[in-house]
């Protein structure tokens, strides 16, 4: 017995367009290994070290995990702000070259 888009059901005619709830468990099972054996995979690497620059870079990365926009615009304002001081109004000088460049 096959299901049909209605969902009434009928009786197969060779129609590759039904599927059967048999074919749906297969193809549960299937991904589910194939899940599986990815997890595993996953699970079997060795966590990442720095070094002695591990702490900081366990802290700098658990931050941008959560909330990443605050940081990036607080750090985008800086690199503005130190351009700025360090070359004056050659910025836009600099930055005209850098358009016309890339």
């Amino acid at each position: 017995m096959k299901l049909s888009f209605r969902g009434q059901a009928e009786e197969s005619q060779g129609d590759p367009s039904l599927i059967t709830r048999d074919d749906v468990k297969t193809m549960r099972d299937v991904t589910y290994k194939k899940f599986v054996r990815r997890w595993e995979e996953v699970m079997d690497l060795p966590p990442q070290t720095l070094g002695p620059f591990t702490k900081p870079y366990k802290k700098l990365t658990r931050r941008l995990k959560v909330m990443p926009w605050p940081w990036l615009i607080l750090v985008s304002i800086l690199i503005v702000v130190g351009l700025y001081v360090l070359v004056g109004s050659a910025i836009t000088f600099l930055v005209t070259l850098l358009q016309r460049g890339f």
